[in-house]
């Protein structure tokens, strides 16, 4: 399977980037340029996808929770994890 390499549109004549300046992803999600910029960088897609939710959902909010808030079946004591946002799972999708 070939890797596609993800091209970046330069911003418009006359119009600056800003180092701290918001992009939205898609569905009204909004990140920081700098780090969208390092994501579309990646010529894999598995880390492009990794980096991607990293940058929405903090590490410790991604331990406490599922991708559906399913019961997991191979740990039946453990009571189900609350859902990631259903709208920000679509945008990475």
């Amino acid at each position: 399977m070939g890797l596609v390499p993800r091209e970046t549109t330069p911003p418009p004549d006359g119009c600056r980037r800003k180092e701290n300046a918001m992009v939205d992803i898609g569905g009204g999600l909004r990140m920081n340029s700098g780090a969208w910029i390092h994501i579309q960088g990646h010529q894999k897609d598995s880390l492009f996808v990794k980096d991607l939710i990293l940058g929405i959902w903090p590490k410790e909010q991604l331990k406490n929770r599922s991708l559906q808030g399913k019961h997991c079946l191979r740990f039946l004591d453990r009571p189900a994890k609350t859902p990631l946002t259903p709208w920000q799972v679509e945008v990475v999708r």
